[in-house]
């Protein structure tokens, strides 16, 4: 089954399309920019990363030095003229106004999730991007995963038949290893488990499905981020209109899967293997169905995040239109935002009332 127009490209830029490299300045050298982001970017051709800022400077610099990245500093003020394009690993709550000043300036920006801590911000990033005529993109990289792109393009083709619903659970055993607590402080993070992981499977939804048009959630929050929380929706788009349960946990493991059992075909995709998912039948008659990636090769977690920076490169270099484009993710932040608003409290097991046992009987 061939790559359908609605799955980001990751193609690489000839040297022949430009006059020079595309010159990127990373704003943020936390965990995932020294194990993901700058590994990745040593993998694609026609980006040179130019400078790093943190705020940590002795950190800024190691990371520069074992990188081979020629400039680090701790404010981003003064790269005007020095770099094309700025990738945003910032805590949550800066996102939006560092983007919004780098666009103006002319800046391509690729922000990491979540793009905003709300819909009115993301839509100040859209329309920056747009009077400036610059490139802003998503840091979903999921959306480059073989599995998401064959269950887009069997939505497409209506190969499951009429969808009957979904379940979407992630809750493996938290393990990052964090540089900072900002993602523990709920005025920097802007929440907890739902902001962070949850971004990537609410964007996957509205990607496959379509708007949200009913919502219920509830979390384990106190007043701080939560660390388990549950969304019922139901979406609308090409597939119709379709319910199902996302369920997001730091505190719980859960099988990591997404689930869409459809009339003919069930189709299930352990998201911790990018490239593969199983296809089982529900009610299938006729000729079996082809679901081929026409991709060679495995794919690894990483490369994720190398396609995210090609593909990023191509459109700041050619002028393309972004992969994941900010415009495309406002539908999953305006679900976030909406999801925290009407946020109903879950309660923990040993809150629930405990009934006493039955009085022991006297022994005479």
């Amino acid at each position: 089954m061939g790559q359908s127009s609605g799955v980001p490209a990751g193609a690489s830029v000839s040297t022949a399309q430009r006059a020079r490299p595309v010159r990127l300045g990373i704003l943020g050298c936390g965990a995932v920019v020294e194990r993901l982001h700058l590994p990745a970017a040593r993998r694609v051709e026609g980006l040179e990363v130019v400078a790093l800022v943190d705020r940590d400077a002795g950190r800024a610099r190691e990371l520069a030095r074992r990188f081979g990245v020629p400039d680090a500093r701790t404010d981003f003020e003064g790269l005007d003229g020095r770099i094309d394009a700025a990738l945003i690993a910032l805590p949550n709550h800066l996102h939006a106004p560092v983007a919004i000043d780098l666009l103006k300036r002319g800046i391509a920006v690729l922000v990491e999730k979540p793009m905003a801590l709300s819909g009115a911000d993301a839509r100040a990033m859209v329309e920056a991007a747009t009077a400036a005529g610059v490139t802003l993109q998503v840091g979903l990289m999921k959306r480059f995963a073989r599995g998401a792109i064959l269950i887009r393009e069997a939505l497409e083709q209506r190969l499951l038949g009429d969808v009957v619903g979904f379940s979407v659970e992630w809750g493996p055993r938290f393990h990052w290893p964090v540089t900072t607590d900002s993602g523990l402080n709920p005025s920097l993070a802007g929440g907890g488990v739902l902001a962070d992981f949850g971004s990537h499977f609410l964007d996957l939804l509205c990607w496959w499905f379509g708007e949200p048009t009913a919502v219920e959630y509830e979390d384990d929050s106190r007043g701080g981020v939560e660390a388990d929380c549950e969304v019922a929706l139901t979406l609308s788009g090409g597939a119709g209109t379709v319910a199902g349960v996302a369920r997001f946990s730091r505190i719980r493991e859960f099988r990591n899967t997404v689930r869409i059992v459809g009339e003919r075909l069930t189709i299930e995709w352990d998201h911790e293997i990018p490239d593969a998912v199983r296809v089982e039948p529900t009610a299938w008659s006729g000729p079996p169905p082809s679901l081929v990636y026409g991709a060679a090769g495995t794919q690894s977690f990483q490369d994720l995040f190398v396609a995210q920076l090609r593909s990023f490169t191509a459109s700041v270099a050619t002028g393309a239109p972004a992969a994941v484009s900010g415009e495309s993710v406002l539908p999953s932040v305006s679900l976030i935002e909406r999801c925290y608003r009407q946020r109903k409290q879950r309660g923990h097991p040993w809150e629930r009332p405990v009934p006493l046992p039955e009085p022991l009987l006297a022994v005479r």
